[in-house]
């Protein structure tokens, strides 16, 4: 921890993660159980999203640390947006935040809340890490990075709160995004219901969000698979390379590495891929676009047809990273 923060990313004693510190009966440091490893972000290409069984009041809050990597019309991160007219009393937004296009170079983000439309004047930078949050833990204050203003409560509304998504009421419909999420507290007055955190359980290397208040592992409720980013909080005897640090060679078909490090316990099951999922069988039988390990050997492989030559496939892997069992 660095001095003038407010933020521990990771505590060890020795080698090994610290789960839990408490402070007399208070818990005040927590990361995920043994069976799941961390994450620097969730990742959604627009087609997957997370249920949090939240269905917002007017004591609700959150607040989010988010990226769009693409854009759609409109890009929902999350909440429920129901216009004027649908109701007596008025509108009835309840935690959104959102975009107000899909065009770059017009869009800006908005948080809206009882009503209020909220637009930061900052258009979208992809890729770029944005803070949110509104009325958390009972302030009553919107707030975008370090602007904010009040009326930040928010109205009763009766659709369970998405992340990776938005809920239209107008149209009775989702506005789903491409987006990284990297962290998300959802709170009901001053009391904190969800504190989601990126993960990866290890035996069978589902991705989603472990809430570390209800410890509940959160999955993909849409369709296909979530992507995520460098591994956190690693357990004993794993270790992690991102993919284009290492001496790739391909004979046209494949791309072949040595991890010589990994376990040569004799199984294919030996790690996890932040962009390609394992495939548990003998080489030659792989499906394009996934990694394999070696049953008897340091080797690892990676089937992808998106490239033809080992320079293009190495410059590519990087930032890509392989969580892995060590000898």
């Amino acid at each position: 921890m660095y001095k003038g923060t407010d933020k521990i990313s990771q505590i060890y004693k020795g080698t090994k993660p610290v789960r839990r510190i408490y402070k007399g009966d208070t818990l005040v440091y927590k990361i995920a159980p043994s069976g799941y490893v961390g994450t620097e972000y969730l990742e959604s290409d627009g087609n997957q999203y997370i249920d949090t069984n939240i269905t917002p009041n007017i004591n609700s809050g959150i607040y989010i640390e988010y990226s769009y990597t693409t854009l759609n019309t409109p890009a929902g991160i999350c909440g429920n947006y129901t216009p004027s007219g649908l109701y007596p009393d008025g509108r009835r937004d309840a935690l959104f935040i959102s975009t107000q296009s899909g065009s770059v170079n017009s869009t800006e983000i908005m948080l809206f809340s009882r009503g209020i439309e909220y637009h930061t004047n900052t258009l979208v930078s992809l890729n770029t890490k944005y803070k949110a949050s509104i009325n958390y833990l009972g302030d009553n204050k919107i707030k975008f990075d370090n602007l904010e203003t009040a009326n930040g409560t928010n109205l009763i509304d009766n659709t369970i709160i998405r992340l990776f998504s938005r809920f239209n009421a107008s149209a009775n419909n989702f506005n789903y995004s491409s987006a990284k999420i990297y962290s998300c507290k959802i709170s009901n007055g001053t009391t904190l219901v969800r504190n989601f955190i990126p993960s990866v359980r290890l035996s069978d290397g589902e991705a989603g969000l472990y809430d570390l208040v209800n410890d509940v592992f959160y999955t993909n409720q849409g369709t296909g698979k979530f992507k995520y980013g460098k591994f956190k909080n690693i357990p004993d005897g794993y270790a992690q390379v991102d993919l284009g640090t290492l001496e790739w060679t391909y004979n046209g078909t494949r791309f072949a590495t040595d991890i010589t490090d990994i376990t040569l316990r004799s199984t294919r099951l030996k790690g996890l891929c932040s962009k390609y999922p394992t495939f548990n069988g003998a080489v030659a039988d792989a499906p394009d676009k996934s990694i394999i390990f070696s049953n008897s050997s340091y080797s690892v492989y990676v089937k992808d047809s998106s490239y033809t030559d080992a320079t293009s496939f190495t410059t590519a892997m990087s930032d890509v990273w392989l969580l892995y069992q060590k000898a």
